[in-house]
């Protein structure tokens, strides 16, 4: 068996880049989902019915196919995926550090135990009463969120106690843990740090900005690279992160470290175990700096040094189309946008005849679809994918639900 094999825990349609990136670098794939119509099942060289959240299943398909490296491409799947990986001795992020990752509680606690100047005033609380307590000790607004939870589901800002018992409700709701974070609103600009940590080297190759969506909920409503900062900002982000990562014992695998620009310096907001999404390390990245993130980041899983240096420096900008909800009752034209200078993609999911959703997290957001545009800037970028998702939403048809 002369093929080196490895396993991409999670088959959906985000995970889909990255089958290909690995089969593209000569590598045998196996997918794993526990959908089993996955659409990843289609691509893959090999495929497997598997919980991705059972460290167990995943370590005995990972036996099973005889894999060298076990790859989480999906966010609820890098705890049990490093659990596997540690178990079989393969290349991964450590279980414990896994665990902070997956747990906002933890790490938040992890980084208080290690004195890292990092968190905004915060609480773990499993119920309706706690939470009412610790809001009102940290100080309104605060925001609330499943501690394990993904996507930003659940995550509202909330002004007074009065808006806490629907934001406690929905947070518990989705948390698998039983468990949510409620920590003081951090007023400022939010970006996200993307790189890898290979051998215990923090390597950062884009951070980028945010366009968010406004209060009470918070989510992505658009995304670019670079990011608007100084040069000291810049390297303001890239050593929180790194004192982060290194606080927490992240030696090896895939980062997206989300930071924001308080008045009180930077502080962190969340890190997460794999690569962001929104096709930052697949399309946002490659345009802007000609890094294949999602590819370097398959070998450094591999165990090969991942190359990170920047081939040019452009814009690139990705916008989520924001429609009113309601039905759809006719497609809207995708060429005139398409035809646009700058336009990379323009992605529709909704047929004539669908409801669209009222986004209030990214994914609302992403069932309906996006524009990708590039520039010699940011902000080219940017007003490029503005342009284009004007002309695709001004030729809509919706009939309120």
């Amino acid at each position: 068996m002369n093929t080196r094999r490895i396993m991409i825990a999670g088959a959906g349609h985000n995970q889909i880049p990255y089958i290909e990136r690995a089969k593209s670098l000569g590598l045998f794939t196996v997918a794993v989902d526990g959908n089993p119509q996955a659409p990843g099942f289609n691509v893959a060289d090999a495929a497997e019915v598997v919980d991705i959240l059972d460290a167990d299943a995943i370590m005995r398909a990972a036996e099973t196919f005889h894999v060298d490296a076990i790859y989480p491409s999906a966010e609820v799947g890098v705890e049990a995926a490093a659990a596997a990986a540690h178990c079989l001795g393969l290349s991964g992020i450590d279980p414990e550090t896994a665990r902070k990752v997956r747990h906002k509680g933890e790490l938040r606690r992890a980084l208080q135990a290690q004195g890292v100047d990092s968190n905004p005033p915060f609480a773990v609380v499993s119920n309706a009463s706690a939470a009412i307590e610790a809001a009102v000790q940290i100080g309104f607004p605060v925001v609330v969120k499943p501690a394990d939870g993904q996507g930003s589901r659940a995550v509202a800002k909330v002004q007074n106690e009065g808006q806490l018992e629907v934001a406690v409700r929905n947070a518990l709701d989705s948390s698998c843990c039983g468990e949510i974070v409620i920590e003081r609103f951090m007023e400022g600009q939010e970006v996200s740090v993307e790189g890898l940590v290979f051998e215990g080297n923090v390597m950062t190759v884009a951070i980028t900005g945010k366009i968010r969506s406004r209060p009470p909920y918070r989510f992505d409503l658009g995304i670019y690279i670079p990011a608007d900062l100084t040069a000291d900002e810049v390297r303001s982000a890239e050593e929180l992160a790194a004192q982060c990562l290194r606080a927490i014992g992240f030696t090896n695998g895939s980062t997206h470290t989300e930071v924001i620009f308080t008045e009180n310096g930077p502080r962190l907001v969340e890190i997460a175990g794999r690569l962001g999404g929104g096709r930052i390390p697949t399309d946002l990245v490659p345009l802007a700096y000609g890094v294949d993130l999602a590819t370097e980041s398959i070998k450094a899983c591999m165990g090969e040094k991942p190359d990170l240096e920047r081939r040019h420096t452009r814009g690139a900008a990705l916008l989520w189309f924001t429609p009113p909800a309601g039905r759809l009752t006719k497609m809207p034209p995708l060429d005139p946008a398409r035809e646009i200078p700058g336009v990379e993609d323009v992605v529709w999911y909704v047929n004539a005849g669908d409801e669209l959703p009222r986004a209030v997290d990214c994914v609302s957001r992403d069932k309906i679809g996006h524009i990708m545009a590039s520039g010699s800037t940011a902000q080219e970028a940017i007003a490029t994918a503005r342009r284009a998702k004007h002309v695709v939403e001004q030729s809509l048809e919706v009939v309120p639900g």
